[in-house]
């Protein structure tokens, strides 16, 4: 299963992975930093997180601070919505 089934392109519109160009770079929420670069080979496509990332907000559904952050599946049950309305 794909971590990030949802997220938001360069001009902050929400894309579908089945919608996403690969090699481009996404963000979680309009407004960050584009943490993740789309990737899509013969047998897999997804949202891989940049390396060379260092903003905080982008590991969602790790443990940071003490405390738990969102975690994949509750932004995409949210991101599925959101799309779904546009």
């Amino acid at each position: 299963m794909r971590e990030y089934e949802y997220l938001f392109d360069v001009n902050d519109k929400l894309v579908h992975h089945s919608e996403a160009i690969r090699l481009n770079e996404y963000r979680l929420y309009p407004g960050e930093h584009l943490d993740y670069i789309y990737k899509q080979g013969p047998d897999r496509a997804y949202f891989a997180k940049k390396i060379e990332s260092n903003n905080d907000f982008a590991f969602i559904g790790v443990k940071q601070n003490g405390s738990y952050c969102e975690s994949p599946e509750h932004y995409n049950a949210k991101m599925k919505i959101v799309h779904e309305k546009k």
